[in-house]
This record gives C-alpha cells, structure tokens and sequence, in this order.
C-alpha cells in the first residue's frame, strides 16, 4: 500500500478465480474511489514459444470485462480481443510504436526502411518498405512465464472513463467480473496457432485507488450526481456463402461470368431503444484459409475486418437510409476502399493503417510493404483493415443492415461465409433517484 496526497493505493486480490476463465474483484462498501482502476498481469502463457495476435497485444486474454453493483450491469466491454484491437487501431503510430508495442504487446506501429537504388536512373527501384521497427521485443513474448500487460480498466469500460469517482456509498456492492478467454478461444489470439499448453494468466490484481480523507470523501459523495457514459455495444450476424460462386475448378474465361453477386439485409436488435450514436462495422472471414496458414497466423488472424471484392454497405434506421446514394457502393477500383477509409477516419479519429491495408491487393504490393517473417510478415496485412464507420445519430426502433459483395471463381476468400460484427457506440446514464439510490437507463 502506498499514500499520496489523500489518496490511498490499494491491491484487491479477486474474491475468487475460477481455473482461468474468471475471476471477480469486489470493493468494500462506504468508500470513494477514483475511477483510475486498473488490472495487472493479464497475459497468455503457453509451453510453446510463440507471439501475441499483433492487433490486441496481451489483451487478447480477456474474453470480456464487466462491471456491477449486485446484480445491475452498469457497463461491459465484451468481445474483447476484436475491440482492443479496434482501439488500438485508432491510436497513433507513434504511440503505438513507443508506447504500446512495450505495454500492450502489440504489433502495431510503422516506420519506412531503406534507400532507393538509383540505378538505371529509376527512383523506382528498391524504394524503402514499411516494416516493423523493433519488432524483436515481441520475438518471444509469449512462453511459459509469458510478458503480462496491465490495463486501465477506465480505457475499456465507459463508465469509468466517464467518471471521476466512483462512490461505494452509492454502489454498496461494487465488483468488477473479469472473463478469460479458454486455449480454444485463444487460437487466434497467438501466432502460433497450434500453441500447446495455452492458457489465460489467472493471476491478475487490481490496483485502485481510495480517498483516505473522510472530509474530502464526504465532499466528493456529496457533489456527485451521476454520469452519462458511451458503451461500446456490438451485435452480430452470419453472412452465408457467395450463391453459384465456384470453390474450385477454372475460371470461365469471362471476367464478368467470373463474379457472383450477393445482398443481404438483417434486421440487428441489439440496438433497439438506445440512441446510437456511431457505428462501425468489421467483416471477420471465418475459413481457416483466411485465419492461418501451415500452423501460423496469418495477419491480424480472426481480429480484421477483410477487404471484399466490390463490397457494399447500407444502414437503414427507422425506415430512412444513413448513406447517401451510392456512397459505399462496390467498384473495381480501390476508390471505394480509400471513400471508406476516409468515412471511419471522420467517424472515428484518424487510424493506425498503412496505405493498402484497406485494399484487397495492389499491384507489385512486395515492392512497398515488407514480407520479413522475423518482423511479423506485415505484408499479410493488406485486405485486413476494410472497416467501415458512420455517424447515426438516432434513437433506434428499428435497424438493418445490408451487405454487398460479389464472389470470384475460384477465389475461395471472396466467397466464403463472412461473421459481420456491428460495434455501436450508445448513450447510457446513472441518475440518482432522490431517494439515497440510482436508476441505470439508456437515452
């Protein structure tokens, strides 16, 4: 235990941790704490040596993270590998290259290498490639005694972040639910995908910090008055197989015989009665083809949002479209791609991508982009970051999704059956009632 000022730091040891797949964090009644909790040695031990999924780092242990008082949910980060690895997408590359390479155990973070060869008088020849700086710091960041992480749970969990105290005067039964994720749903979350012995470190601490002055504590209770907050809510559907599109054989020779087209439009739920503020919307393929090769990840594995060929999209809520026109509509330039880029970046901020990482191939890609395995093969990552992001801006009563795309003769990755994941963020509220006690709600 440490003090500063009027602040008291603490460690909570889980009240129970349920052989590597959960564990609990409960905070005594009649306290005041700031909202900077934060858990400590989250991590993926295995027997094998191997690498973290370069998109989420060691948060790729976490399969969710919630927080309660009793049995009221007031906020959840679920699906957490895919949303700790769209936040660190929209980090900067610096800060992911100097930062969060070494406290997250991410991937993330681009330099260019090289010279040009001017011979022949061809700027051209052998430009710089955009590599992975460093990247021998994650070589073995996964073993048996594994590099572990620490996370500040007010980065994940809304309510915190949107909080500056978090009153157990209030919320007599805080506790915050931690869930690991099993070996099997940790495939895809390690580069070495047939890793033996895998499991999520189960011996995880919370570190928080308590207001030690009584007078200031009453200060602080008595001024607090509630919090509006942002979830990150996702809801989820299946889009099946490309209809007619060939899993092998030749192409016929005719390159619009070749493409096959598919719409599909689902109704989401997941969303009714909150207002949505913006979405985003990540394609993850779900053949292993796409997900691993001979035993090794490929790319961000199961954590990308696939770049399919002449995709489309549209949100339709309550019965008007988001869109405009043809704005997202699929072509065969890469124009589409860039429109959508741009479209996520006014979304959701500016985002940690190399140039053709939202394609789904560019001609002569080797030449710029490095394909050095001791740097994590960052080359796969081309066609792994198509997300697709808009303002709503609505209360939702109804809400659906279409999706377009066209699968090619023997192209097995266009035409494969796509999980869609729809991540929203909400509008949530605690408010107190008058009466010594609160109501959770969505707006």
């Amino acid at each position: 235990m440490s003090s500063y000022s009027n602040v008291v730091t603490e460690i909570v040891d889980p009240v129970f941790d349920r052989a590597n797949s959960r564990a609990e964090f409960r905070l005594p009644e009649g306290n005041v704490y700031l909202s900077s909790m934060r858990l400590l040695n989250v991590g993926i031990a295995s027997s094998d040596t191997t690498r973290y999924n370069p998109a989420a780092g060691a948060y790729g242990a976490l399969k969710s993270v919630s927080i309660y008082d009793g049995s009221e949910l007031l906020d959840q980060f679920r699906l957490a590998p895919l949303l700790s690895a769209i936040k660190g997408f929209g980090r900067s590359n610096d800060e992911n290259l100097s930062m969060n390479r070494h406290l997250k155990y991410n991937g993330l973070g681009y330099t260019a290498e090289g010279v040009y060869d001017l011979s022949g008088n061809e700027f051209k020849a052998g430009p710089p490639k955009v590599e992975c700086q460093n990247f021998e710091i994650l070589e073995n960041a996964v073993d048996a005694t594994p590099e572990e992480a620490w996370i500040s749970l007010k980065d994940i969990l809304s309510f915190l972040g949107s909080s500056m105290v978090v009153p157990t005067t209030l919320f007599r039964q805080l506790r915050i639910v931690v869930e690991y994720n099993s070996p099997a749903e940790n495939k895809y979350n390690l580069v070495k995908t047939n890793a033996a012995g895998v499991t999520s470190t189960s011996d995880a601490l919370m570190v928080v910090d308590r207001v030690a002055d009584g007078a200031m504590a009453d200060k602080l209770m008595s001024s607090y008055r509630g919090v509006v907050y942002h979830p990150l809510e996702t809801d989820q559907v299946r889009v099946v197989d490309v209809p007619n599109a060939s899993k092998s054989g030749a192409n016929p020779g005719n390159a619009a015989a070749a493409q096959h087209e598919q719409s599909s439009s689902f109704l989401l739920n997941g969303f009714n009665n909150k207002t949505l503020k913006r979405c985003m919307i990540v394609k993850q393929p779900t053949e292993t083809s796409s997900l691993e090769s001979a035993n090794t990840l490929i790319g961000y594995g199961k954590l990308q949002s696939a770049s399919m060929w002449r995709s489309s999209f549209q949100l339709r809520v309550n019965g008007s479209n988001v869109l405009p026109g043809t704005a997202l509509e699929g072509s065969d330039t890469a124009c589409v791609s860039n429109r959508r880029l741009a479209l996520l970046t006014d979304t959701w901020g500016a985002q940690n991508i190399v140039q053709g990482f939202q394609y789904t191939g560019f001609e002569k890609q080797s030449d710029y982009i490095s394909a050095d395995v001791s740097g994590g093969n960052i080359l796969q990552r081309v066609g792994q970051q198509d997300f697709v992001g808009c303002e709503v801006g609505q209360r939702i009563q109804e809400l659906i999704l279409e999706v377009g795309r066209y699968g090619v003769d023997n192209d097995r990755h266009s035409s494969q059956p796509l999980d869609v994941v729809v991540v929203g963020e909400v509008v949530k509220a605690v408010a107190l009632d008058g009466r010594g006690g609160y109501v959770v709600q969505y707006l």
